[in-house]
C-alpha cells in the first residue's frame, strides 16, 4: 500500500513545487499539500500531486507574533493519510493541537523547520527541543543544524536532513539560451546597468545585484550606504534590487537622502527564470548584508558569487553552502568598512571572482539538488511510518540523505 503523505504548508510557492512534485514521483508516495494563502506570494498550480487550500492566520503580537493553521479536522484520519509533516517552528500555536489529533487518531507525526532561531535564547532552545520530542521523525534544512540538535538530545536515527534546493534545470536552460546570445546579453547589460548620464562600459563597476522580499531584517540599507562610500572612487557603481515588500519606501527614501539615485535601480518583483537570467548573468556580484536563505542557492545557480555576514547563526539555513572565499565571501559582521572591501575586492579581481563563480555552480548544480532533498523528505516519512508500525525492516535510509 502507498503512503499517504499530508505536508502542511503556509503557502504553495514556485520553488517548492518541484520538491513536491519529485516526492510524489516517488514509488509508493500520495502526497496531499494543505496549505494557506500568504500576502505577497503568488500561489502556484499543483503539478503531480493534490492539494487542498485552508485558512493560514497571523496574529500580531510583540515580538513577531505567532501563526495558525490547523487542517480541516476529517483530514486527520487514518481514513484519509498515513503521516502528517508539520511546520516545526514555536510560534505556530495550532501545532500542539494538530499533534493531539494525530496522536488520537493514531497518525505518525513528522516536524520539518529550520531547528533554530536566528534570534535564539536558551528558553527558545529548550522549548523547541521539547516540540521535537513530539515527532516521530524531525526533517531540518542542513547538517550542522542536525548535528547540533543531536548533540543536545535528540535521537540521531529520527533526524533527518533536507537540503534546501531549488530547481536548477530551468535555470540552467535560461542562461544557456542566452550565452548562445552574446549580442543580446550585451543589451541586456546596457539596458541594466547604464546609468544616466554615463556612457556606459561593459567592463564597469562593480554591479551588483540583490534579490529578496524587501525587509527591515535583510539590511539593504547597508548596500546603499556602501554605495555612498564608493561612488567616488566607482563612478559607475550601480545597485539593482529585484524585489518588493514592507521596506521598499524607505529604501527609496535613503537613495533619495544619500543622493545615489541614478546608482540603484528598485526592478520591482520578478519570478520567471527567463526574466531573471540576465540579471544575474550580467552582474559581478549577489550582495545579500544579512538574512540570507534561498537567494543564496539562486545566485550561486547562475555562477554568481555571493556577499554576506559571517554570523552565520544568524542566517538562514542555506548559508552552510557558502564557503568564505571558495564560492562566495563573508564579511565581519556589522563591519561596514569590511562590507565595502568584499565589493571592491570582487570587483577588481577578474580572476578570483571567476574562480568563485564557478565554485559557486558546482556546488548548488552538484549537491543542492532536488533530488538529495527529496531523499532527505522520502526518508523522514518512511522512517515515521515503519516506527509506528514497528517494523523497521521496510525501512531504507536513501544514498544520499
Amino acid at each position: 500500500m502507498p503512503i499517504r503523505a499530508l505536508i502542511m504548508q503556509p503557502t504553495l510557492p514556485k520553488y517548492r513545487i518541484p520538491v513536491f512534485r519529485d516526492l510524489a514521483s516517488r514509488p509508493g508516495i500520495e502526497l496531499l499539500i494543505c496549505h494557506g494563502l500568504m500576502q505577497g506570494i503568488p500561489l502556484e498550480k499543483a503539478d503531480g500531486f493534490s492539494t487542498h487550500v485552508h485558512p493560514y492566520s497571523s496574529i500580531p503580537a510583540p515580538g513577531g507574533g505567532f501563526e495558525w493553521h490547523f487542517p480541516p479536522f476529517g483530514m486527520l484520519s487514518r481514513r484519509r493519510i498515513d503521516v502528517a509533516v508539520l511546520q516545526w517552528n514555536i510560534r505556530f500555536l495550532s501545532l500542539p493541537l494538530t499533534v493531539l489529533r494525530c496522536r488520537l487518531a493514531g497518525i505518525p507525526v513528522v516536524l520539518w523547520g529550520h531547528g533554530y532561531s536566528k534570534q535564539e535564547s536558551p528558553a527558545k532552545a529548550a522549548l523547541r527541543r521539547w516540540m521535537g520530542s513530539w515527532g516521530d521523525a524531525v526533517i531540518v534544512y542542513n547538517r550542522g543544524t542536525a548535528d547540533a540538535l543531536v548533540a543536545a538530545g535528540l535521537a540521531r536515527d529520527r533526524t533527518f536532513v533536507a537540503l534546501n534546493a531549488l530547481d536548477p534545470e530551468p535555470i540552467a536552460k535560461a542562461c544557456a539560451a542566452l550565452r548562445d546570445n552574446p549580442a543580446i546579453l550585451a543589451e541586456h547589460a546596457k539596458a541594466i546597468w547604464s546609468i544616466p548620464g554615463q556612457e556606459f562600459n561593459p567592463s564597469s563597476g562593480p554591479r551588483l545585484l540583490h534579490i529578496s522580499r524587501l525587509n527591515e531584517a535583510n539590511r539593504l540599507d547597508r548596500a546603499l550606504h556602501a554605495i555612498a562610500a564608493l561612488r567616488g572612487t566607482y563612478p559607475a557603481i550601480k545597485l539593482v534590487v529585484v524585489g518588493n515588500g514592507p521596506d521598499e519606501k524607505p529604501l527609496r527614501a535613503l537613495a533619495a537622502q544619500l543622493g545615489i539615485e541614478p546608482h540603484i535601480t528598485f526592478a520591482g518583483a520578478i519570478y520567471s527564470d527567463e526574466e531573471l537570467a540576465p540579471y544575474f548573468l550580467t552582474a559581478q556580484q549577489f550582495i545579500y548584508p544579512e538574512n540570507i536563505g534561498l537567494s543564496l542557492n539562486h545566485a550561486m545557480a547562475h555562477g554568481l558569487p555571493v556577499i554576506t555576514s559571517d554570523r552565520t547563526e544568524a542566517q538562514n539555513p542555506e548559508i552552510e553552502a557558502l564557503r568564505h572565499e571558495h564560492n562566495g565571501l563573508l564579511y565581519a559582521h556589522g563591519d561596514d568598512a569590511a562590507f565595502r572591501k568584499a565589493i571592491v575586492r570582487l570587483h577588481l579581481g577578474s580572476d578570483f571572482r571567476r574562480t568563485l563563480a564557478d565554485a559557486a555552480w558546482n556546488t548548488i548544480h552538484g549537491r543542492y539538488t532536488i533530488s538529495r532533498m527529496v531523499d532527505g523528505l522520502e526518508a523522514a516519512l518512511r522512517y515515521a511510518v515503519a516506527s509506528r508500525k514497528g517494523d523497521m525492516t521496510q525501512f531504507a535510509l536513501p544514498a544520499n540523505s
